[in-house]
């Protein structure tokens, strides 16, 4: 379920701050990265902040083409797997700069966690023996939130409307 939070709300207020937050926190992240592995790279394995409880981002694999693949240190780094045009490769642990670069991937300083965005919320876990984390989104000037079933975001806080994947599509689509 898709929820809204209504303008200038409590619920607005904090949702913008995390998204803006993290966003911040993200950037210096892949920055950090960069720097430690002395390239930079568009495409990466691993987790962000929505698909973990902890909200941590972390970049666990780079995907670099074939070329960048054949420049690189292969005492430094290892070869997993090729995936289409690019090859996906994480650096060898065994080495002094291959520990300082995992390290680094794994400096991701969290923002929130999923039971304080609950809380600060005042959103029910609900029922049920699963859980879906949420998911924050701030553009346009709007602040979203998208839950699992379990949750009535609506029922525990009157700052967030329930809008239908229609609308929420509209209000985006000027991004």
């Amino acid at each position: 379920m898709i929820y809204k939070a209504k303008y200038g709300s409590k619920a607005y207020e904090y949702i913008k701050s995390i998204c803006e937050a993290e966003d911040k926190e993200f950037k210096a992240y892949v920055k950090r990265v960069e720097d430690s592995v002395g390239f930079e790279f568009d495409k990466f394995g691993g987790y962000m902040p929505d698909s973990t409880l902890t909200r941590i981002c972390e970049v666990t694999s780079i995907l670099v083409d074939k070329e960048k693949w054949e420049q690189l240190d292969k005492k430094l780094w290892k070869k997993k797997d090729v995936i289409k045009d690019y090859v996906r490769i994480v650096p060898i642990k065994r080495t002094k700069q291959g520990k300082a670069i995992s390290a680094v991937l794994s400096s991701y300083n969290a923002v929130t966690d999923y039971w304080r965005i609950l809380k600060e919320l005042g959103l029910n876990e609900g029922s049920g023996n699963r859980i879906t984390l949420p998911q924050l989104r701030y553009t346009n000037g709007h602040c979203f939130i998208r839950l699992g079933d379990n949750v009535r975001a609506d029922n525990d806080n009157p700052d967030l409307v329930e809008i239908t994947m229609s609308e929420y599509e509209r209000l985006i689509e000027k991004e």
